[in-house]
């Protein structure tokens, strides 16, 4: 529409904050428009938006893909659908209704929905006829497409192209096959997947979340938000000094006498004196014991930190929604004690995870640590994002599922902040609140320069 609307320097202005390679589209050099914060920055883009449309002089049709990924940009469509009667305008949007079922309660309620469901065996034998010619009716090939797509369309849509692309052409396809039509197709649905999620977006997400954990730390900064984390930060360094402290006193105590006894023992089967070798020893059982408590630490300060130091991020989060999203987003009282509740045996939970990976990881040799990283670091990702959730999505299931947007990011986002909390004392003090900071930026969509 910009290419073929004039558009004023103050028009231009405004749109380039939603399209920041406006200045190249149009060869021309545009100035930023005077700054606005939260619904006043909306409504301006609103009407910008609805200008342009009116100049239209043929009707429109403006297509929305995924809208279950969006979030704040969600209110300027609704307010757009507003002004739909008087103008020259459709709008047809999709998404998928397991990502966010209540999404049709967020949108106004003269938007019609149209629910499309999952293909069954008539109609996938219907698509595959057409793209395969008869042998898309064989029941094994029906079958195969069912078991392996679910009726979703994409999926059906992209398994056929593979097969087609392997067997050399869709006409080939059917050449030759006989009674077993998947005999020239060696990738069939697994190459399709690869084609289209592959590994390095994969990698692109969990790096996308690794980064966001520092530039959470760059939101703290830039916006001096110093004093909001100050009492979260205090009772984390608090708790971490008294999980290292406590650890690493039991497991020093522990190796020293075991491993005394077991030097002992072999020394003197081997007719030596231990006086030697007692200073070794006790160096020895110090490091293996700061070793273990250091894993520990990590370990136990996991469910630590969601149940005790997260909650009291409270205030940083509302003043990031006041900076970022023109609002604050407030919680029923008996929903938070029922989430802290939630919380609390969560915790549990993932501390017999933590554990787990622990004892297992003896197994793995010098990998251990890795092991630890990697089962903690997901579960600190998910603390961060799990006390976000829970303000828009009250019950449990609707978390774990909104949760699946974000597993490569969660997962990211928990590992910067466990290799964070090897850092001494500022890692322990800084790592919740530049997690939560990542985690926001993350969940809203947000670049951590840019106030909405």
């Amino acid at each position: 529409l910009a290419l073929h609307t004039p558009l004023s320097d103050l028009e231009a202005g405004v749109l380039k904050e939603i399209v920041p390679e406006l200045e190249r589209i149009l060869n021309r050099t545009i100035p930023d428009a005077p700054s606005l914060q939260g619904n006043a920055r909306q409504q301006r883009i609103v009407f910008i938006i609805t200008q342009l449309l009116q100049r239209q002089t043929h009707p429109t049709l403006l297509l929305l893909e995924d809208l279950h990924w969006v979030r704040e940009s969600l209110e300027v469509l609704t307010q757009l659908t507003g002004h739909i009667e008087t103008l020259p305008l459709m709008i047809v949007g999709s998404y998928r209704r397991d990502e966010r079922p209540r999404l049709p309660e967020e949108l106004p309620t003269d938007v019609q929905m149209i629910m499309l469901s999952r293909f069954e065996d008539t109609r996938i034998r219907q698509l595959a006829k057409v793209m395969l010619g008869d042998i898309g009716q064989q029941p094994a090939v029906v079958a195969q497409l069912q078991q392996e797509t679910e009726g979703n369309v994409f999926f059906l849509v992209e398994t056929l192209r593979a097969w087609a692309e392997e067997a050399g052409g869709l006409f080939h396809l059917g050449i030759g096959l006989g009674d077993n039509p998947f005999g020239y197709v060696p990738g069939t649905f697994l190459l399709s997947v690869i084609r289209t999620y592959d590994l390095l977006a994969l990698m692109n997400r969990f790096l996308k979340g690794f980064l966001s954990f520092f530039a959470g730390a760059r939101v703290i900064a830039t916006h001096n938000l110093w004093t909001y984390i100050l009492f979260p930060s205090l009772l984390s360094l608090a708790s971490g000094v008294f999980i290292i402290y406590g650890t690493f006193h039991f497991f020093s105590g522990f190796f020293t006498s075991q491993i005394s006894k077991f030097v002992a023992y072999l020394m003197s089967f081997l007719g030596y004196s231990l006086a030697s070798s007692h200073d070794g020893l006790l160096l020895f059982s110090k490091v293996i014991a700061f070793f273990c408590s250091v894993l520990v630490y990590i370990i136990l300060y996991t469910p630590l930190a969601s149940v005790i130091i997260i909650p009291f991020l409270g205030y940083l989060l509302a003043k990031l929604e006041e900076l970022y999203l023109g609002k604050t987003i407030e919680v029923p009282i008996w929903q938070d004690i029922r989430n802290a509740f939630l919380g609390f045996f969560l915790s549990l939970l993932f501390t017999l995870y933590g554990l787990l990976a622990f004892f297992l990881g003896l197994f793995l040799g010098p990998l251990q640590p890795v092991l630890v990283v990697l089962v903690n670091g997901y579960i600190l990702g998910r603390s961060s994002f799990e006390y976000l959730l829970e303000k828009d999505y009250p019950a449990l299931q609707e978390r774990k599922q909104e949760m699946k947007n974000f597993y490569q990011e969660t997962f990211g986002l928990g590992v910067a902040q466990v290799l964070f909390l090897f850092i001494p004392i500022f890692g322990v003090i800084l790592a919740p609140s530049f997690a939560l900071c990542g985690a926001f930026l993350l969940y809203h969509k947000i670049e951590s320069s840019k106030k909405k």
